[in-house]
């Protein structure tokens, strides 16, 4: 079955007089993953071991990676050999802790005193990545300006992966702005206006901390779906206001032919604003009454 893992035991036949032994020499291994399906989810639930409870004063990470209960057919590279370990690059899973978890279980990155990005990559999915887009929850727990998650692809990482090998194919597309709560995350594949090798995987970065204080940040729930044909717009924003006017801004979407808009004073019944169009990405209302709150759609 793919995606899976397998342990071998062999034993050793003595023959009839001495039997088979009671002990014996084992291994792990895990079949190559298949192509996911769309949606893909993780939650990140199904990790269990190598973890103490929530109550303990420090979660516990595996001792060595690649690991068989890392999340099923992700790859990890960039990582040093321990949690404890000075300088420290890790992801690793965390088992219900409120502190650090959204829900049940996340993937936490942490990096101190290192030279080291780390990697954590997704399985490759049946669909090219610019049909998609990715959504997740995440917290920065430890906050370091070093170290803030970036979004981007390879192609084929492979785990354990020299960290300069993997510095050269990452390629990155986004950052997540610093929060110490929980916040939600998009990123739509489709508009950015690239175009993407078929076999690219969407990858994690956590670039290098080199400072003696450590950084920290958690990501949970991560979600790869179809993108919207026509997206809706981002940043929607009041970028200037005199007395009776406002100009409106926003982040325009690839293949946009124009954009729409309603709006009214606070509260007002949709349908019953006024309306207008343009093709920029900016516009200005006029004639607005002074000292009142606005809603715009």
């Amino acid at each position: 079955t793919t995606g899976t893992v397998y342990e071998v035991r062999v034993y050793t036949n003595c023959g009839l007089v001495n039997g088979v032994s009671n002990e014996y020499a084992n291994t792990k291994f895990t079949t190559p993953c298949g192509l996911q399906s769309i949606p893909y989810s993780e939650p990140f639930d199904s990790y269990t071991t190598h973890v103490r409870s929530s109550n303990a004063a420090e979660p516990e990470a595996p001792g060595e990676f690649p690991n068989h209960q890392m999340t099923a057919c992700w790859t990890y590279s960039g990582y040093s050999n321990h949690y404890r370990d000075i300088p420290l690059a890790q992801a690793f899973h965390l088992q219900d802790n409120s502190t650090y978890n959204y829900s049940g279980r996340s993937l936490m990155f942490k990096s101190k005193q290192t030279t080291n990005d780390v990697y954590a990559s997704l399985p490759r999915m049946e669909e090219n990545l610019d049909t998609l887009k990715l959504t997740l929850k995440y917290r920065y727990s430890i906050r370091n300006p070093e170290s803030r998650l970036q979004v981007g692809y390879m192609v084929n990482p492979v785990s354990g992966q020299p960290n300069q090998e993997a510095a050269n194919s990452f390629v990155l597309l986004d950052v997540l702005s610093p929060s110490d709560s929980w916040q939600d995350y998009e990123y739509d594949f489709r508009q950015s206006g690239r175009t993407f090798p078929d076999d690219a995987v969407i990858t994690f970065r956590y670039p290098a901390n080199s400072s003696s204080t450590l950084a920290q940040m958690s990501i949970d729930n991560v979600v790869v779906d179809y993108a919207p044909a026509c997206a809706p717009v981002s940043n929607l924003a009041v970028v200037d206001q005199p007395a009776n006017a406002a100009t409106l801004q926003w982040r325009g979407v690839e293949g946009a032919t124009a954009y729409k808009f309603e709006y009214g004073t606070r509260n007002f019944l949709r349908g019953t604003g006024a309306t207008a169009s343009t093709t920029a990405t900016t516009y200005d209302l006029q004639g607005l009454s002074i000292s009142k709150l606005y809603d715009v759609y």
